[in-house]
């Protein structure tokens, strides 16, 4: 009995440990992974959906080998999410706003746009990169014009590492398009259910730019998405 106690209380724990799992946010050194690999053609206001992502990958508790890619500049792990264009602050439950997802930020793009020197088949691609267990799928937005200001460019990335399932986000360049939902932006993460969120400082549904010097930040798991993951000693 006191062995069946032990590991009701142990699962409680664990299971406690997912359904309030957080992330530490740290602005880390600029470093960007090269914008390659499989291009994505999108319209304006699309989804890829249903991309293999080479690795297992655990977001807020629950792991995925498949994501789904907003045209925004977002990274989910849920189908059916709405392709709406308005960055509204976070956490929200409404029909506008992409759950289970990764802003790296979440603004108006438009990736229908053709024009020197990215052409729509090459504003989004996609890649796995390194050796099991320590791979990393990348996800990049290059030089995509802003949507009713296409002469102005954002570049951002995002990197998911597996086993860590650390988020790292890289903003090359962004810039603010004044003349459409007032240059809103978000960047941070969404949980599944639209009930809680974690975001950059200052960047959540506001506006925002950045520097061409660049930026990267790192969203770190502090909760255990499995239960061979974690390491409990009993006593």
């Amino acid at each position: 009995m006191q062995n069946i106690t032990r590991y009701i209380t142990l699962y409680a724990t664990l299971t406690l440990s997912v359904i309030n799992a957080q992330y530490v946010v740290n602005n880390v050194p600029y470093a960007v992974e090269p914008m390659t690999g499989t291009f994505v053609l999108l319209s304006d206001d699309a989804i890829a959906n249903n991309i293999n992502m080479g690795i297992a990958f655990c977001y807020w508790g629950n792991t995925y080998t498949r994501c789904y890619i907003g045209s925004n500049g977002w990274v989910g792990w849920s189908a059916g999410q709405p392709t709406a264009f308005t960055p509204f602050p976070i956490p929200i439950n409404n029909i506008f706003t992409p759950k289970n997802a990764a802003f790296c930020p979440f603004q108006d793009l438009n990736t229908g746009v053709a024009g020197f020197p990215a052409t729509p088949l090459t504003y989004v691609s996609y890649y796995t990169a390194g050796v099991a267990p320590f791979r990393r799928f990348v996800v990049s937005w290059n030089n995509v014009p802003m949507y009713q200001c296409t002469s102005i460019r954002s570049t951002q990335q995002v990197v998911l590492y597996e086993t860590t399932n650390v988020i790292r986000m890289n903003i090359v360049k962004k810039s603010n398009c004044y003349l459409w939902v007032n240059g809103y932006a978000t960047q941070g993460l969404h949980n599944i259910n639209g009930t809680a969120a974690v975001t950059v400082t200052g960047r959540n549904g506001t506006v925002w730019n950045i520097l061409p010097s660049g930026e990267s930040w790192t969203f770190t798991p502090t909760f255990c998405c499995e239960v061979y993951d974690c390491e409990i000693e009993i006593n």
